[in-house]
């Protein structure tokens, strides 16, 4: 309880304010893109290990698409930015 008491008097102060907001930015991003683009809102599978193994594929194929999307499909980005 004291964790929740410490973040909502943290949202009273302006600079609270900016930081969730930046925040939320960040870490909604990729739910909201697993969920309603790639229509990924429910489980195939049932218990919590295998829901979190189907989760971490879910998240690692949107991982893969933005380094594709960053460095492009041939790999010349990765070459420029790594010297491989």
């Amino acid at each position: 309880m004291m964790v929740i008491y410490e973040f909502k008097v943290k949202l009273l102060y302006r600079e609270g304010k900016v930081f969730y907001h930046r925040w939320s930015e960040i870490v909604e991003h990729p739910f909201g893109t697993v969920k309603f683009v790639w229509g990924f809102k429910q489980f195939l599978c049932r218990g919590l290990v295998k829901v979190a193994g189907e989760v971490s594929l879910a998240f690692l194929a949107y991982n893969f698409r933005r380094v594709f999307n960053i460095f492009g499909a041939d790999g010349a980005g990765l070459v420029a930015v790594f010297g491989l």
